[in-house]
């Protein structure tokens, strides 16, 4: 389900709500006689093929909401669209309920208070303000009120750096970040709601084949990140396939393979994701956090080898003594 995770990206999630959105709203706010629509006429927006219309444009929308939930919930969770459409689901299916009592009540029990009460044509937009709410107000609510307290951490973390000068990453301190597993393990979150798995996996792929080289462990490596159209596809895997085609013929004839083979395709993914992701991952609270622990977590070690060296060395020129 790995290629279906563009279908959770805020683009593509706006795009087919807007089309839904006015698919749905069109019958309802384009009248059959602008006229009678000025002079608030009851039923200049609702005739019958109107409300046929609505009727199957509910239905639509119910199955649309339902499809992308069981979609969605097959998919690492990105920006929370989980939650959002499987709770628009649940409201949008409410609202049919509710316009099925009413039309049941009205066309066979003789609920004319309906009418009076304008229940019908007020409640027939609510799908689109269900899913204003949960897909635009609560994220943005989430986003405007944090907690209190990690905000205040976030701040004091920023000041920090920009006062003390934390010395600025660079390649070989990316990589000792992903070497270690709080490291990656934050870079992977990351990685998760940026919508780009592909290029930190294939580089773990390639990164673990050294621990345990063998030709059957090469061939599934290039087979997962270097053939077209494969599960962890980038476009350097691309530009190495070629190359690999052959190395892999070489592979099986000789029944050997280098613990290096997949070096400079490594180096080549990890330089990507620390010109293009990597800034990206800092700017975002999380990123900072784990930078920020990785960062004090070294200077402490270095501070340690050095109060070793300084032991030792005393030790040394005691015993020489």
């Amino acid at each position: 389900m790995m290629r279906y995770r563009w279908f959770l990206h805020p683009s593509i999630q706006e795009a087919l709500w807007g089309i839904a959105n006015i698919c749905f709203a069109v019958p309802v706010f384009y009248p059959f006689d602008f006229s009678a629509l000025i002079t608030q006429k009851r039923g200049a927006c609702f005739d019958q093929l109107t409300m046929d219309l609505i009727i199957g444009e509910f239905f639509l929308l119910v199955c649309f909401s339902l499809a992308l939930a069981v979609q969605s919930s097959r998919i690492v969770d990105n920006f929370g669209l989980r939650e959002a459409n499987i709770a628009t689901a649940k409201g949008v299916l409410l609202c049919v309920v509710q316009q099925t009592i009413c039309s049941i009540g009205f066309y066979a029990l003789g609920w004319i208070w309906i009418l009076d009460l304008y229940i019908t044509d007020a409640t027939v937009c609510l799908p689109v303000h269900v899913f204003y709410y949960f897909n635009i107000i609560q994220p943005l609510h989430h986003v405007r009120s944090p907690q209190g307290l990690f905000s205040q951490r976030i701040s004091v973390l920023s000041t920090a750096s920009s006062s003390r000068g934390i010395s600025t990453p660079n390649v070989s301190s990316f990589l000792s970040f992903l070497q270690h597993p709080d490291g990656y393990r934050a870079f992977l979150e990351f990685a998760r709601m940026d919508l780009n798995l592909e290029t930190l996996l294939a580089w773990q792929r390639m990164h673990e084949f050294r621990e345990a080289p063998s030709v059957a462990a090469a061939v599934q490596v290039y087979q997962e990140c270097l053939v077209p159209q494969c599960l962890l596809a980038t476009d350097i895997g691309l530009r190495w396939h070629s190359i690999y085609l052959q190395k892999k013929t070489t592979w099986e004839t000789s029944g050997a393979v280098s613990i290096d083979a997949f070096e400079p395709v490594a180096k080549e993914l990890l330089q990507s994701m620390f010109r293009t992701q990597f800034p990206r991952f800092l700017a975002q609270p999380a990123g900072v956090l784990a930078w920020h622990d990785f960062v004090d977590r070294m200077r402490a070690l270095a501070k340690l080898d050095r109060v070793l060296t300084i032991v030792r060395k005393k030790s040394s020129t005691k015993r020489s003594v």
